[in-house]
């Protein structure tokens, strides 16, 4: 049997595709306003690199990061402030001297952005559908997506007592995330 034809090299490709796709994402949305187009990208390409269509990640990238650009990133930035403003007002609920909740709250409202938008960017009709179908697909699949928040919540914890695993923690987050929310629209 030789290495390449296992199924650990997949895996391994696999997780080191998703980690490029991160390090891709971060340096397209360095300027916050690309934001949208560069989260759009790296769920098309994590849906290609799923059915195995992959062959090229940056100009897949690339492509998809040019594709419908503006539409995007307004309607992106758009959904990113009202759910700032909601996360801000739900962090200020707790004490600010409790650590805990705080950061809870912050990454409940990381994943529920990341659970929206993959809705967002993948939904071409007006905005009533956009929203009905979001609420029927959370209360559809409320406890999907309260799994894969505590498996991220749980890789996460991982990364406190072992730093070096950040970015294999943020590709596994990514996986989970697509393979229970993503698929679910």
């Amino acid at each position: 049997m030789k290495i390449i034809d296992s199924k650990i090299w997949d895996i391994g490709t696999k997780l080191y595709d998703l980690i490029i796709i991160n390090l891709l994402w971060m340096i397209f949305s360095i300027p916050l306003i690309t934001l949208g187009p560069a989260t759009y990208a790296g769920l098309k390409c994590i849906e290609e690199l799923e059915e195995g269509n992959l062959h090229n990640i940056f100009i897949v990238y690339l492509n998809k990061f040019k594709e419908n650009f503006f539409s995007y990133m307004l309607g992106f930035n758009t959904l990113l402030g009202i759910i700032i403003v909601f996360g801000y007002l739900a962090i200020n609920i707790f004490n600010t001297s409790n650590f805990v909740l705080t950061g809870l709250c912050i990454f409940i409202v990381i994943e529920c952005t990341l659970a929206i938008a993959a809705i967002f960017t993948n939904y071409d009709k007006n905005p009533i559908d956009l929203i009905l179908k979001s609420i029927i697909i959370g209360n559809k699949k409320a406890l999907k997506v309260l799994l894969a928040l505590v498996l991220c919540i749980c890789v996460f914890m991982c990364t406190l007592y072992i730093p070096v695993l950040l970015p294999i923690a943020i590709a596994s987050c990514m996986l989970i995330l697509y393979k229970i929310v993503y698929k679910l629209s």
